[in-house]
């Protein structure tokens, strides 16, 4: 990405995919260190991967939910042992 373009048309026109995704991805990259900055300024740490274990607990409840089971239930049978439920 040299900027050789003259006008936005002339992007648009002349610009390949895997540009387009590496300016897309640029993009994202700055707001995302803004963001991490403005969170740090208020004590905040964006980095933690709190999200994603919320995500995955989740999943594993609804799996849980689909077959009829608690999570406890499901986890056993995926270790191997049998469950009884009256």
């Amino acid at each position: 990405m040299l900027g050789i373009w003259k006008n936005f048309q002339d992007i648009e026109e002349s610009l390949s995919l895997p540009e387009l995704e590496a300016i897309v991805t640029a993009a994202r990259d700055k707001e995302m260190r803004h963001h991490r900055f403005m969170a740090a300024l208020k004590g905040i740490n964006l980095d933690e991967d709190e999200g994603v274990d919320k995500v995955e607990e989740m999943k594993r409840r609804l799996e849980a939910e689909r077959a009829g089971l608690s999570v406890e239930a499901l986890d056993f049978i995926d270790m191997g042992i049998e469950v009884e439920s009256e």
